[in-house]
């Protein structure tokens, strides 16, 4: 398999992506600052998960128990986009997408039919947007619970020095005294969120409305922290899925800058 990573750029600012493997972007550069965690050990080294960048979960995201496992969702953990080679095309040099498609082994799982594309652009001042399509090709709703998955380079022993531009302490369900250890935290979607990195100093994020909430994880002895938008809480795609109806296109998206 060709794990080749490719790029586009503008300037001081560059996206770069490996179609093959997973799905995943592999790095945001603006304005010559890297704000995404790398690990190339697990990029390269197919027998393991990768963890790292920005994968793509769809079309849900969580476990779904093996209890209600059935014909129409014979689904694993966050889904099997992250798990198949895309196919892409170069837009511009600023600009680029990838696309997925139903086929023999996705129907085993998710019996539907959809087109999916990530598109990630370098816009005006130096802002970066990865908007994912999602397209229903078939003739029945299409039930989807989607999730973006982008971690942060941040420093074990810095997590505490994080800061926000909205008071933590009116958002968050536990304490946040002790974020060097957090598993996860949950906010509603603010649209837009000012974070203040240390050593990477201030991230400007915005997501789009169909993402619910926004998630803050991370995990004890690593360098990263997770801001992440989902769609519903886990496995929503059962009991409360986002309905894609019949050719509609769905688009969400997601938006950096310093």
């Amino acid at each position: 398999m060709d794990y080749k990573i490719y790029k586009v750029k503008s300037d001081n600012s560059s996206i770069s992506f490996c179609p093959k493997r997973w799905w995943i972007i592999t790095s945001i550069v603006i304005k010559w600052r890297e704000i995404l965690y790398l690990n190339k050990e697990t990029l390269f080294d197919v027998s393991k998960s990768i963890r790292w960048w920005i994968p793509v979960l769809f079309p849900n995201a969580g476990i779904i128990p093996d209890s209600q496992i059935d014909y129409w969702f014979n689904l694993k953990q966050h889904g099997f986009a992250r798990n198949m080679p895309w196919k892409h095309k170069i837009l511009a040099q600023d600009k680029f997408i990838m696309t997925l498609s139903q086929d023999l082994g996705t129907r085993d799982m998710f019996d539907y039919n959809f087109w999916l594309e990530i598109v990630g652009e370098i816009l005006k001042n130096w802002e970066i947007k990865i908007t994912q399509n999602i397209i229903n090709t078939w003739l029945k709703e299409l039930p989807i619970s989607c999730w973006l998955h982008p971690y942060f380079l941040v420093q074990q022993d810095k997590k505490h020095e994080i800061k926000f531009d909205f008071e933590w302490a009116n958002y968050i369900k536990e304490d946040y005294n002790n974020r060097s250890n957090w598993m996860k935290s949950v906010i509603k979607n603010p649209k837009r969120l000012n974070v203040n990195l240390p050593w990477n100093g201030k991230i400007k994020i915005e997501y789009s409305k169909e993402f619910e909430q926004v998630w803050f994880r991370s995990e004890d002895g690593k360098d990263f922290v997770c801001i992440e938008p989902i769609m519903r809480k886990e496995p929503s795609i059962l009991d409360n899925p986002y309905l894609v109806k019949i050719w509609e296109t769905l688009s969400m998206s997601m938006k950096f800058g310093i």
